[in-house]
């Protein structure tokens, strides 16, 4: 019993981390300027909450890893001043991120604007969300196991490790490189200095998350709900 309560206690903080990872590089991404700010989005562009967001994350996790990279890169070590300060400046973005996504949240509750006409589904679309439900329960519960796959382990993982334990930015050159890009790479490097290898995990499934879930939201948006639901 006890076993059992520290367990679903360790999940609750790994899940709790991921969101505050992803709510940080939201926040990144609106800091920048790249992105346009939550209401000039939904009048300009009509962006729905959800989709902002994920445009926000992908954007802040794609500056974090470049500047990462090219300080990397300049000074031909990882652990410089940028991931030296990451755990005292990402709990800032996350409590940014966290906060702007509430007051979207407010605010889109009291304005109908931007909101797609309803569409009813029928029993097919019903099973197939039910499926798509299950999908992700079950990608994140793998996130959360121990990974003790030889193609994680020793392929995929392979350059960030050396990075966070050789602290040489060329070490790359000297070990089986991925097949993962380069600033994927940087953000495993980044979650293992702050975390372990179930914190790049959960980075995997947030990254696909983001990625299929911006596809399934702007089908939402042209062609109805289910547009999005076959789109995931």
């Amino acid at each position: 019993m006890l076993n059992a309560a520290a367990t679903a206690l360790l999940t609750v903080l790994y899940l709790l981390h991921a969101a505050a990872m992803a709510s940080g590089a939201y926040a990144l991404g609106l800091l920048t300027g790249l992105l346009p700010p939550r209401k000039t989005a939904a009048a300009d562009a009509g962006l729905p909450p959800a989709l902002h967001f994920c445009l926000g994350v992908a954007t802040g996790a794609g500056l974090l890893a470049t500047a990462v990279a090219a300080e990397a890169a300049l000074r031909g070590k990882f652990h410089g001043l940028v991931v030296s300060s990451l755990p005292w400046w990402s709990g800032i973005l996350a409590a940014v991120g966290m906060g702007s996504l509430v007051r979207a949240w407010i605010s889109e509750r009291g304005s109908a604007a931007g909101v797609p006409t309803a569409q009813p589904l029928s029993w097919l679309h019903k099973a197939l969300a039910a499926a798509c439900a299950l999908a992700a329960i079950n990608v994140t519960l793998n996130a959360l196991a121990p990974d003790c796959q030889m193609d994680s382990l020793w392929y995929h993982l392979s350059v960030a490790r050396a990075w966070v334990e050789w602290d040489h930015f060329d070490a790359f050159a000297a070990v089986f490189p991925s097949n993962y890009s380069l600033l994927h790479s940087v953000l495993y490097a980044i979650a293992l200095t702050m975390g372990d290898e179930i914190h790049c995990a959960l980075i995997n499934g947030l990254c696909g998350f983001v990625c299929f879930g911006s596809a399934a939201l702007y089908a939402r948006q042209w062609f109805g709900r289910p547009a999005a639901i076959w789109c995931w």
